[in-house]
């Protein structure tokens, strides 16, 4: 998992799966030329469910988020579009 802050800041971390519980520990922020630091810097839990077809929700404390796949979104990825390089198929 990680994070690109609007300042230009990434924070990156891993995360595990518990049954209906994401448990993400997040490492600290990389700022320039400085190396790379593994003590997490601080941890944050989530429990999911699915909550319809297509559907997920994902609640933290007092948050609650929906992720809802976008059919309209998803057009080139269905037809096989990747941003990695790959052999061409016409050739």
């Amino acid at each position: 998992m990680s994070v690109r802050y609007s300042d230009g800041d990434f924070q990156d971390g891993v995360y595990s799966v518990d049954g209906p519980s994401i448990t993400g520990k997040l490492y600290q922020v990389r700022k320039g030329a400085q190396a790379l630091i593994r003590d997490p810097s601080g941890t944050v839990e989530f429990r999911y469910a699915k909550v319809g077809e297509g559907e997920f929700s994902l609640q933290a404390e007092d948050s609650e988020l929906t992720l809802r796949n976008d059919d309209e979104r998803r057009f080139l990825f269905d037809r096989g579009f990747r941003w990695g390089p790959e052999t061409p198929v016409n050739r």
